[in-house]
């Protein structure tokens, strides 16, 4: 095919192509588009599916469904992913646009199309890099000279408005982000709750990993909250008034941290010591966060053991409990169809099913499902049987 499009396209300069759009939809040119995509072993777009899912998945599977969406006029590319890459021998960062696996194999099948009668018209100079010009101009040069089928063009220009996803702004843009987000215990982290709330006014519902020292896990003693912390100052004080000696910033397991420290002098003759420290030789030691991040942290711990939060969470257990029904009910883990319309029908229908499940429950007073209980837990019953 680029053997017959190269020759022409270089022998009539003032030809315009208008049959290209069913050469991006053949099987092969699909095909072909993929072995790129997958020997450039480039990392995921916004869906999150690696090169090795669309493994799983099947390849011919995928291509099959991309070459009917083509020929039906149904694909509409997902925006791209952004994200900030260092400059080489500067501290600065550029943006990197990241389309998802499927795009850029439809991407490198319109190169492979494109590419022939670009290459007969390029010259040894570059739109790119002239000032208030670029890559998008040089195309769109070519193709107004070039092309003039109108399915190809549109094919184009839809690839180039699906836009890109930078930190939620294309939901913020559309009025779609939530004041709150529920997630549960696997995602949080302090630089989360903060940015979430600063970058977009989003409280994250979730719970954060509690302090782990062996005071707040005992239950028993002084564990960091029992500490004064002033920022401002650098200077923490413990429940008996004193001062801390040392304020030092460091990087713990990729992580920045503050570690404050109590002279051993001052730990030794404190008549509450076994409730502090453990240390034979020098004193009371903390590791904070940065002043916003652990002031995050001490709220999102303290609101997540009283009842008001524990009721709103609850939320979260409906989610859980309505993806497991789907799962081991409906079965929509994977898909029985191929097409993106027959898959959202099962969806669909998938709801249906499980309204009218839980309908029949409720009308005819069936308990819902008993909630799991793991392994120690178990164990845990077991022993207080025993010693009752």
């Amino acid at each position: 095919m680029q053997h017959v499009l190269y020759p022409a396209a270089k022998a009539d300069p003032g030809r315009r192509f208008h049959a290209l759009y069913d050469k991006v939809c053949r099987r092969e040119v699909l095909q072909r588009g993929w072995v790129a995509v997958r020997a450039n072993n480039g990392a995921p777009g916004i869906d999150t599916t690696t090169l090795a899912q669309v493994e799983e998945y099947g390849v011919a599977r995928l291509l099959d469904e991309l070459a009917d969406e083509l020929r039906e006029g149904r694909y509409r590319p997902l925006p791209a992913r952004r994200v900030l890459i260092p400059k080489p021998g500067t501290a600065e960062q550029r943006p990197l646009s990241i389309p998802a696996v499927r795009d850029r194999i439809v991407q490198a099948a319109l190169k492979i199309v494109f590419e022939p009668v670009f290459e007969a018209d390029m010259l040894g100079c570059s739109f790119g890099f002239r000032p208030k010009r670029s890559a998008h101009d040089a195309l769109q040069v070519l193709i107004e000279e070039r092309v003039c089928d109108q399915s190809v063009l549109k094919l184009l220009r839809v690839i180039l408005r699906a836009g890109v996803m930078a930190e939620g702004q294309m939901l913020g843009a559309r009025g779609l982000l939530p004041g709150e987000h529920y997630l549960d215990s696997g995602y949080p982290s302090a630089e989360l709750l903060v940015g979430a709330r600063e970058r977009f006014g989003i409280a994250l519902i979730t719970p954060v990993l509690l302090d782990q020292s062996s005071q707040a896990r005992a239950a028993a003693g002084y564990d960091r909250a029992a500490f004064t912390i002033d920022g401002d100052a650098e200077q923490a004080r413990c429940p008996q008034g004193q001062a801390s000696s040392s304020w030092s910033r460091c990087t713990q397991r990729g992580t920045e941290a503050i570690v404050v420290k109590f002279r051993g002098e001052v730990c030794r003759p404190c008549p509450v010591r076994s409730l502090c420290t453990s240390a034979t030789r020098g004193g009371r030691q903390l590791t904070i966060r940065a002043r916003p991040l652990q002031e995050a942290l001490d709220q999102a711990r303290a609101d997540q053991i009283s009842n008001d939060w524990q009721d709103k969470y609850k939320l979260r257990a409906g989610v859980e409990g309505t993806v497991r029904q789907a799962v081991a009910v409906a079965g929509v883990r994977r898909a029985r169809y191929r097409g993106l319309a027959k898959v959202h029908l099962e969806h669909v229908f998938s709801a249906v099913a499980l309204n009218l499940i839980r309908l029949d429950a409720w009308w005819n007073g069936h308990p819902l499902d008993r909630t799991r209980t793991g392994h120690l837990a178990r164990l845990q019953l077991a022993e207080l049987s025993l010693t009752a």
